[in-house]
């Protein structure tokens, strides 16, 4: 009982966060720092007490200081500042004095007139006189203090995998008690009955389930930009282990307990378009380095914070253009492909004349084909040639899709008529005839019809 109160509480807790007493905040942290060095305990007991106070004042300054110490008590947890120490007791793990001060605040509420709810209610009607006496309702925190406060929380995640191989989904909904997990650390079990935010979906976005099929809206997260990445980066700092474990086969013996550090590069470089974190080198730095590391990346951010993503992802991919990197190593060009930037139409044709890997040129006829295919017609007709059916469809696709109707339905005959099926993917044959039959002249009908003749 006493174990659900205390979740109970941490999730209040994170819910009233901006609740708590501004004016006090100075004076729980030196008494929170002299409970650390020296054992004395902050006075929250008679705050407890005055939690009935037949002073509506009394009643909520009470509330308030409670509120703002178990908020500094955790953010001293999360941080270090209350520092873990360990314990005589075989097995006993260690113990970390924010925690302990937090537990022994759940249980004596959970013992008195007081309760997580009676706290809450003191809260409210506290928020309520301040609004009044401000003429209006309490000023919503700002966005830069919300993804901070999202941010803090991302270490307090509890993801599992639900397919193999896989990894861990998350955006599962996430809830105030333990889930659980089988003995082979392997499933998640799930237990948890309070639901309570995702801070990872909270903050980037997205939809919160793990196969995405719920029936709400997605969230819009933060909405994030490059320009907040200078609130993201100091997080890259500690490298904290998450409830995040993720394998192969649950059969085999390996497990992966998921970090911090690449969860937030992730978010960042995804912003910035480019690997800006490169937390493989941060592994190697050591702590004055990587200072120096989360200073260039703010650096970075703030002169690139007025560039739109499309030209973000223009630099990255024109500096790896120029690098001669190959095709395969590309990072971002689908996107731009998508967004039809014309910078990247000459890009595309060097790509397709100096290619040399089959795989590739597949690839990237595709990907000519949904950008223009008109503006392949020349490149699409030598390709019409090539030895391998798939590449010789891909380039017949171009040509007929370009508005070379006549050599592009020759190809498709050809392979219509002469191509072996396991040359080609499951359903080529089919979309080829549906794309004939979908133009609809007689030539293209005439020429779907040739499937009947392969033997």
């Amino acid at each position: 009982m006493k174990s659900k109160f205390f979740f109970g509480l941490v999730l209040f807790v994170l819910a009233n966060r901006n609740t708590a007493l501004v004016g006090g905040e100075d004076s729980v942290g030196k008494q929170l720092q002299v409970y650390y060095e020296k054992g004395t305990p902050p006075p929250w007991g008679e705050a407890i007490k005055d939690l009935a106070a037949e002073n509506a004042e009394k009643r909520g300054a009470a509330a308030k200081y409670l509120a703002s110490l178990l908020d500094q008590a955790q953010t001293d947890e999360l941080s270090g500042k209350a520092p873990w120490r360990a314990t005589i007791k075989w097995g006993g793990g260690g113990e970390n004095p924010a925690r302990d001060l937090r537990r022994q605040i759940a249980e004596e509420l959970a013992e008195s007139q007081g309760s997580s709810a009676t706290l809450a209610e003191r809260l409210r009607e506290a928020q309520a006189t301040d609004a009044g006496r401000m003429g209006g309702p309490k000023e919503e925190a700002q966005p830069a203090e919300q993804i901070i406060f999202l941010a803090e929380r991302v270490r307090l995640l509890n993801c599992f995998q639900c397919e193999q191989p896989g990894d861990y989904a998350l955006h599962e909904v996430q809830f105030g008690e333990p889930c659980g997990m089988a003995r082979d650390a392997s499933w998640g079990l799930g237990r948890g009955t309070t639901k309570v935010i995702n801070p990872y979906v909270e903050l980037v976005g997205g939809s919160e389930d793990i196969f995405f099929d719920d029936e709400k809206k997605p969230y819009k997260g933060m909405e994030l930009t490059v320009a907040d990445i200078p609130l993201l980066a100091p997080f890259l700092r500690d490298d904290w282990h998450i409830l995040c474990v993720s394998y192969w086969r649950n059969f085999a013996p390996k497990r992966h307990l998921e970090t911090t550090r690449p969860l937030f590069a992730s978010i960042i470089n995804d912003l910035a378009k480019r690997d800006v974190c490169q937390t493989h080198d941060m592994e190697k730095l050591n702590e004055a380095e990587r200072e120096k590391h989360i200073e260039k990346i703010v650096r970075w951010a703030k002169a690139n914070e007025n560039k739109s993503e499309q030209d973000l992802m223009w630099e990255t991919s024109d500096e790896e253009f120029k690098a001669g990197k190959s095709w395969d190593r590309l990072t971002r060009p689908l996107r731009l492909i998508e967004m039809k930037d014309k910078r990247v139409l000459p890009v595309l044709q060097k790509y397709l004349e100096t290619t040399t890997s089959e795989n590739d040129l597949r690839s990237l006829l595709n990907y000519c084909h949904a950008y223009d295919p008109a503006a392949f017609q020349a490149q699409a007709k030598k390709l019409a040639k090539h030895k391998r059916i798939d590449l010789r469809l891909a380039a017949g696709r171009i040509l007929f899709a370009g508005g070379n109707q006549v050599e592009g339905r020759a190809v498709f005959a050809d392979i219509l008529e002469n191509g072996g099926p396991g040359e080609l993917e499951g359903n080529a044959l089919p979309k080829l005839v549906k794309t004939l039959l979908k133009e609809g002249s007689h030539e293209s009908k005439q020429a779907a019809r040739l499937i009947f003749k392969n033997k």
